[in-house]
């Protein structure tokens, strides 16, 4: 991989975490989408799966749940290119954006399996420290109607 390029993806993506903390998600919507294409030129299935992971989430979190669905599909697509080189972690946290990408509405089918998906696949990963970041990403969700 290029050392530059991929010096510049990752910082676009904490780039995007900080403005989702700040609650500028139109910042983290846009530096998000840069990171994932930073990634396309460069990366592998797992950092297409993460990039893919935190357009989603920015997405979310802008309200365009629409968007952030198509962003849980890809992520899923790149998760399941991995084959069994994914980690029991990228397994939750693609399950978590899934549900994110639901939690509009609470009370459809479709949130309550992801997030009762989720839930089971966070319980499952082995790393306490692993486990606890995405419990953490998780905590913020609404539990199901």
């Amino acid at each position: 991989m290029n050392d530059q390029q991929r010096s510049l993806a990752a910082h676009a993506f904490n780039a995007a975490w900080d403005a989702l903390e700040a609650d500028e998600f139109i910042s983290a919507v846009e530096l998000a989408r840069e990171s994932l294409r930073l990634w396309r030129e460069i990366g592998g299935h797992r950092e297409l799966c993460v990039g893919e992971w935190m357009v989603g989430r920015t997405r979310a979190y802008a309200g365009d749940f629409a968007a952030a669905r198509v962003a849980a599909g890809e992520a899923e697509q790149e998760l399941n290119a991995l084959g069994a080189e994914a980690e029991d972690w990228l397994h939750a946290s693609v399950a978590e954006l899934h549900a994110r990408a639901h939690s509009n509405e609470p009370a459809s089918v479709n949130y309550q399996h992801f997030y009762e998906t989720a839930q089971t696949l966070i319980a499952g990963i082995h790393d306490s420290e692993d486990r606890g970041l995405i419990e953490a990403q998780f905590s913020d969700l609404p539990v199901p109607e």
